[in-house]
């Protein structure tokens, strides 16, 4: 009998007990559905901020799950700034403005072709104006180290010039957007393998 009583604990400590945060993300996460609100520049949005924008999202009828500051829509030269008459969502003690309430709408933010992650806000005006100035047609960039770190490295044309940044540690480093790379054959594969698979 006691064999059959330890054995009876043992099994209920080893269940894994249904908190409320558990459940709490669950609901959350059925609220959200598949595209969740997110900030453009990868920044992190709590949970409750995110089901506000969702909200809003599905009132005002925007498709595009990106959000961004009035700050961010002003300063990113790519997006022309907000349309007028805009109406932000407030969320705490910030506005913020769907993508598709910018006037260029349709622009992408400038990522990292080897890591695909999206440049902070004060690259993001840099790239963009280089951008424009220069007619490049893609958003992705590479710098001058990482050329050698595909499976097949690349290589930039006889007349790339290179966009120059700064470090975190303020050292200037060289940066190359993908028009300036002599194998765009190796470069539609790279973004091809990293795309998220097509749900049609």
């Amino acid at each position: 009998m006691r064999r059959c009583i330890s054995l009876f604990a043992s099994s209920a400590m080893l269940a894994s007990p249904v908190t409320a945060d558990a459940v709490q993300r669950k609901a959350t996460n059925i609220i959200l559905g598949s595209h969740p609100p997110r900030d453009l520049l990868g920044r992190y949005i709590p949970i409750d901020a995110k089901i506000t924008l969702q909200e809003a999202a599905q009132t005002r009828g925007y498709k595009s799950p990106l959000w961004l500051t009035k700050e961010a829509a002003m300063e990113i030269r790519c997006y022309g700034g907000l349309q007028e008459g805009a109406v932000p969502v407030r969320v705490g003690d910030k506005d913020f403005y769907n993508i598709e309430q910018t006037v260029h709408p349709d622009a992408q933010p400038m990522q990292s072709l080897l890591k695909g992650l999206v440049y902070p806000q004060s690259v993001q005006d840099i790239l963009c104006k280089h951008s424009m100035e220069r007619g490049f047609t893609s958003r992705y960039w590479v710098t001058q180290k990482q050329l050698a770190l595909f499976n097949t490295p690349l290589t930039l044309k006889e007349d790339a010039q290179p966009t120059e940044l700064l470090s975190g540690k303020g050292h200037p480093y060289n940066i190359y957007n993908v028009d300036q790379i002599v194998e765009d054959d190796v470069v539609a594969k790279h973004l091809a393998a990293k795309a998220p698979p097509s749900s049609s």
